[in-house]
């Protein structure tokens, strides 16, 4: 079935090209006639330049659309008709396999360590597609951990075989005890509640987004009532906060004879611009010159990047994240113009800590200032840095008549009143108004 080429010497040869010319036989896609020493596609441009005729044979070679890698196999057949249908099946296999490809499932460990330690991935954004990623702090991964790990001791110290349970072994009578041993600490109920939500959420992540078919044993447990009861300052006691803040005063000294310093030129001027602003830490400290809009009428804004909120929303491109906007009222312009606002005005200047270049976590060094000097005032108040901006939203909540939630930027007002506003500030502002019933 072979035919013989003479070549330009006079020798003769058998050749597959031949036959299939002299056949006419209709071109297959992928096959071809190869040569593995010249290492090339034979064809009838070329045939007279292999002289390994005995090496011929067909081979199929089909190119993947989806990664255009060429995948090829050499077939041991001499005979065209067999050689066309073995091509066809070599097609064939190719596509059955890469639908096992995408279609393979993943295999999902339900062994509670393994679990536990693939959900801590998913946090990381390990593996995870790009579209699909979160944001997520290092503080509140470390929290989650913390929270699953204290679970995994708690069934260690019950005598259970941790390394043996699956997801499927929790069931009620061990989310009971759990229950009963988070009990005994005390905690408050927001502490209470995160230990619980961490479990909660990884059942949820085992079932949404890997598909277990599996019941969350955390569902039904009942969280403890949050309490919220909002602690502010007023105009006496912050200006018997700032009479305190003195480079003297400013020495703390642990019981390890270390010594931190708490006093620095713009101590004042952030507490101040804090409570006449009510923004957060990391707003505060990024806060420049930049930021402040004068308008034609003199009044002015302070318009910045909300992180909180763009980290929930997982809002990244700079053109859509959201932003926070602050009334500049007669108390905070003034701290602007005393930090030199004409001479700095729409430039990347900082307002806080300007010369600063560590800035990361430049907040919590202004937090455990505000902690130190507010326990020098001797007033019996349990304050944190974070009273500051529940101070502001109150004092907005009653120049607004109820709307401070608009200016401040929570999602909603019921937010605000529960975990914002100081309800007796604002009872106490109507008395000083004259309020009546009729």
């Amino acid at each position: 079935m072979e035919s013989k080429i003479k070549t330009k010497r006079g020798k003769k040869f058998n050749s597959l090209i031949d036959l299939e010319s002299r056949k006419k036989r209709k071109k297959i896609e992928g096959l071809n006639v190869f040569c593995p020493k010249c290492n090339k596609n034979i064809h009838e441009d070329n045939i007279l330049s292999c002289p390994h005729h005995h090496l011929q044979a067909y081979r199929v070679a089909i190119r993947d659309p989806y990664t255009s890698e060429v995948k090829s196999k050499i077939l041991k057949t001499k005979l065209y008709d067999i050689a066309v249908k073995e091509t066809l099946d070599f097609k064939s296999d190719l596509k059955k396999h890469r639908i096992q490809i995408i279609h393979k499932k993943e295999e999902v460990p339900t062994n509670l360590i393994d679990a536990i330690n693939m959900y801590t991935d998913y946090l990381y954004n390990k593996g995870i597609p790009e579209h699909l990623q979160r944001i997520r702090t290092q503080k509140h991964i470390k929290e989650q951990n913390r929270y699953l790990n204290r679970f995994l001791e708690f069934l260690n110290d019950t005598k259970y075989m941790v390394k043996r349970l699956t997801i499927h072994d929790i069931t009620d009578e061990i989310v009971g005890k759990y229950y009963t041993f988070l009990q005994s600490f005390n905690y408050r109920p927001s502490t209470f509640n995160h230990n619980i939500k961490a479990l909660k959420f990884f059942y949820n992540f085992m079932i949404d987004n890997k598909g277990v078919n599996i019941r969350n044993p955390f569902n039904k447990v009942k969280l403890r009532k949050c309490k919220s009861n909002p602690v502010t300052t007023n105009k006496s006691e912050f200006e018997t906060l700032l009479s305190v803040i003195t480079p003297a005063n400013g020495i703390q000294k642990y019981s390890s004879d270390k010594e931190r310093n708490h006093y620095f030129n713009w101590s004042k001027p952030s507490l101040k611009i804090a409570v006449f602003s009510g923004r957060r830490g990391e707003e505060l400290t990024n806060m420049k010159f930049s930021n402040i809009v004068e308008k034609e009428d003199g009044s002015m804004i302070i318009v910045g990047i909300d992180y909180k909120a763009n980290k929930l929303s997982n809002i990244t491109e700079d053109e859509n994240k959201k932003r926070f906007v602050v009334p500049v009222g007669d108390e905070l312009k003034q701290v602007l113009l005393d930090l030199g606002y004409e001479k700095y005005k729409n430039t990347e200047r900082y307002l806080i800590a300007p010369d600063c270049t560590r800035r990361k976590n430049l907040h919590k060094r202004i937090s455990r200032m505000f902690t130190h000097f507010w326990r020098l005032t001797g007033i019996k108040k349990k304050l944190s840095l974070y009273s500051l901006r529940r101070t502001h939203i109150t004092a907005l909540e009653i120049a607004t008549k109820g709307n401070a939630y608009l200016i401040s930027g929570q999602s909603s007002n019921q937010l605000v009143q529960d975990h914002y506003i100081n309800h007796k500030e604002i009872a106490s502002e109507l008395s000083i108004q004259g309020f009546s019933i009729f």
